[in-house]
């Protein structure tokens, strides 16, 4: 009976519907690093006659850096790889969103932070501009 259990838990996770896991993918690295630094988002993107371009954005309140990339439907490569470079320090949120030719999108929000020098705050940084209240920083994805 276990097996006929394990066996059915595992042919409903491979056969799921169409989220957002399974048509768009976003990887961040690195999570924490020192200014300047390179960000590097990886998208994987399922293969989609609709996917019509990628936006993917890094945003830390007082620092904007955004890329836009066209996709060619069910032709476009699997893994694309955006760069942000010499990132000043500051807590950024990264999103990604897939358009398509449908008006659809899908959005994967990422956290990193990028530690300023000794002494320096971040761009936008504020003990109290944090949403939680905290004064902490947060880490890890959204």
């Amino acid at each position: 009976m276990r097996i006929v259990g394990a066996t059915l838990a595992i042919l409903i996770a491979a056969t799921g519907g169409q989220n957002a896991n399974e048509r768009l993918a976003v990887r961040v690295t690195p999570n924490v690093s020192n200014a300047p630094s390179t960000v590097t988002v990886k998208a994987i993107v399922e293969r989609n006659a609709a996917n019509r371009y990628l936006e993917v954005e890094a945003d830390s309140g007082g620092f904007y850096r955004s890329s836009t990339i066209q996709l060619d439907g069910d032709r476009a490569p699997l893994v694309t790889e955006i760069p942000f470079r010499n990132l000043p320090g500051g807590e950024y949120a990264v999103a990604a969103t897939l358009h398509d030719s449908l008006g659809g999108r899908t959005v994967v929000r990422r956290t990193v932070l990028v530690l300023s020098r000794s002494g320096e705050q971040p761009w936008g940084w504020s003990p109290y501009s944090r949403l939680d209240g905290s004064g902490l920083p947060r880490f890890g994805s959204q």
